[in-house]
């Protein structure tokens, strides 16, 4: 456009100095406005990410967002400098605001994130080894990066940047409080039941949602729900032994997980079965997945009875006839 205009300018030159510089003037404004138009439509895209982890890569995406979670905002994009990848489509995640100022809150967030990763991506090797199945369970690996150019975020704020699954085919198998999918696939709750069972009742992957071929099913995002005393240590989504109980309430065994471990609560007296019958009751009327912090607007029960019942609820992996 600049190039354009400079020819312009010269060619008018024959009609006066003034007469070019106005005209020139002009078309700068018009380009200008028209180049603020493309923006509003999401035609441009200006934000760019740094460099992704060590290779010549990194995304530019649009300005406007078009869904979020609870920690982020979830943007088109496109990837660059990759000749394998040049131009195709990712999805970019970038941190809130009131998580990106804390540092500390930062750190956690993105790490717990890159931890769940991980550790699904663990349990969906083991289960593809060990469990006979038609589709193979996998995860999207998020790579983190952070903000390197744009208008509207701040510069350096962390972001996670995903491959892009195809929206008309993306299905929600589970959420993280205990909704399960009624459509009769077997892999996928199967997987959730292998987690438990497998880890001893330390871990148990669900909120599966994704796409699937003839040959795998393809997740991203997933919680993870810790059997372990704290809530969140597997980053917000993390319910602990109340995300456990709450999958296993609508979890219905097929042939590939008969005769798993399954959770059995031990001594719990009768005024903590009050609260936590409350609590799971809140988490069945629901069927989207819900961060921690959302348990106590659901319920009604103060967060230090839901901290302080979690701490002291105890389940214990056992197999059940």
């Amino acid at each position: 456009m600049a190039s354009c205009l400079s020819v312009l300018a010269s060619c008018l030159s024959a009609l006066g100095s003034r007469v070019a510089a106005a005209v020139s003037s002009c078309f700068s404004v018009a380009a200008s406005k028209f180049y603020r138009c493309l923006l509003y439509l999401g035609v441009h895209q200006r934000n760019t990410t740094e460099i992704i982890n060590t290779a010549s890569m990194w995304v530019d995406f649009e300005d406007y967002w078009f869904t979020q979670g609870h920690s982020r905002h979830v943007y088109r994009g496109t990837y660059q400098g990759d000749r394998r990848v040049e131009g195709k489509p990712c999805v970019v995640k970038v941190y809130k605001e009131e998580w990106y100022l804390n540092n500390d809150r930062e750190e956690y967030t993105w790490r717990v994130d890159q931890r769940a990763y991980d550790k699904a991506h663990e349990m969906a090797r083991d289960f593809n080894e060990q469990c006979q199945t038609s589709k193979a369970i996998q995860f999207v690996r998020p790579e983190f990066t952070s903000i390197k150019v744009s208008q509207f975020i701040p510069i350096n704020a962390m972001v996670a940047i995903e491959m892009y699954l195809d929206g008309k085919d993306f299905e929600k198998f589970s959420s993280n409080v205990g909704y399960v999918n009624p459509v009769a696939m077997a892999s996928p709750a199967a997987f959730s039941h292998f987690t438990y069972h497998t880890s001893g009742g330390k871990v148990l992957v669900c909120k599966l949602q994704g796409i699937r071929s003839s040959a795998w099913y393809k997740f991203s995002a997933p919680a993870i729900q810790s059997g372990g005393m704290e809530l969140g240590e597997y980053g917000p989504s993390d319910l602990g032994k109340f995300g456990i109980l709450a999958f296993f309430d609508d979890h219905c065994c097929n042939d590939l997980c008969k005769g798993w471990k399954k959770p059995q609560i031990i001594d719990l007296s009768p005024e903590q079965g009050n609260l936590l019958d409350k609590i799971m009751s809140a988490m069945r009327s629901e069927r989207s997945s819900k961060r921690t912090c959302y348990l106590n607007e659901l319920t009604d029960v103060p967060v230090e009875q839901i901290v302080q019942i979690h701490s002291t609820l105890r389940l214990e992996a056992v197999h059940v006839s």
